[in-house]
């Protein structure tokens, strides 16, 4: 086995092993890390195959996020997803990054935490099925179509940590309506974005002040999207979200938990119920 940096033509190989462990990444979430850390995007390979992956996005300069550490199902337990993690957090260390992070499932938790990960939070996948009507949105709060005004990355930037506003402008090129704010004479109250994955569209970030911006953004969302499936990572300790989709049909998937290692930015994220992705936080 060899590692190397994985390559834009590594990208259907790499969509294979996605497709094989039912991940929900597409082609254009590949091109977002490549683009974004061209040396920071890795390999393993077996007699010229594509087996493993893993990857890392800078923000900043201040965290990098680390995600899809994938290993081919038939080459597991040979310590490749370790050598790929090794490599990750090298380039981290090399691009002088004091902080990495990542969304770990229960299963690969210790494995992070032998290489100085803590953890920080907990999240959960949820799913909702698409059964009859949507539900009506809000009628008090008006929703704007957002061209991601300075407000939101402001406030993006806040809950956070670090500005990642390039990220958020590849999810608005690729799926614009699905970005949407909440404004009232106050000011911003909340904004969200989605992205459509392989197998669901998945609403994320999910940013709101109150519950009542958190509902009507969360409805819209649910209006614009026309998949039968729809994923949300949310924080546990959120006060409201885990209410907000349980009243709407939302189902509990899965477990994971944020994780990181060393010094990071200060992230005022009391007011974020859901990330962009486990694999770009």
């Amino acid at each position: 086995m060899t590692l190397r940096v994985l390559t834009p033509d590594d990208v259907p190989a790499a969509m294979a092993l996605v497709e094989q462990a039912g991940w929900n990444q597409t082609p254009a979430d590949w091109r977002r890390f490549l683009s974004a850390s061209a040396d920071g995007c890795f390999a393993a390979v077996v007699d010229g195959a594509v087996v493993g992956t893993s990857a890392t996005i800078g923000y900043g300069g201040a965290v990098a996020w680390i995600g899809m550490v994938i290993v081919d199902a038939r080459h597991r337990g040979k310590g490749i997803g370790r050598q790929l993690l090794q490599r990750a957090c090298a380039a981290v260390d090399a691009a002088g990054i004091p902080c990495a992070k990542l969304d770990a499932t229960p299963a690969g938790e210790p494995l992070y935490m032998r290489h100085g990960f803590v953890r920080e939070r907990s999240l959960e996948r949820w799913e909702w099925h698409r059964v009859g009507a949507c539900p009506s949105p809000s009628p008090s709060l008006p929703v704007f179509r957002s061209s991601l005004s300075e407000d939101a990355f402001a406030l993006d930037r806040s809950v956070f940590g670090v500005d990642r506003r390039a990220v958020l402008r590849s999810l608005h090129e690729e799926w614009a309506e699905a970005a949407m704010e909440v404004r009232t004479g106050s000011g911003l109250r909340g904004y969200s974005l989605g992205r459509r994955g392989l197998v669901a569209d998945h609403l994320g970030p999910w940013v709101a002040s109150d519950e009542s911006a958190a509902a009507t953004l969360l409805d819209r969302f649910l209006i614009q999207s026309s998949r039968p499936r729809v994923f949300v990572d949310s924080f546990v300790d959120h006060p409201f979200a885990s209410r907000l989709l349980t009243d709407r049909g939302f189902q509990r998937q899965r477990s994971l938990v944020r994780m990181s290692r060393g010094p990071g930015p200060d992230a005022h994220d009391s007011d974020m119920l859901a990330v962009l992705g486990v694999e770009f936080g």
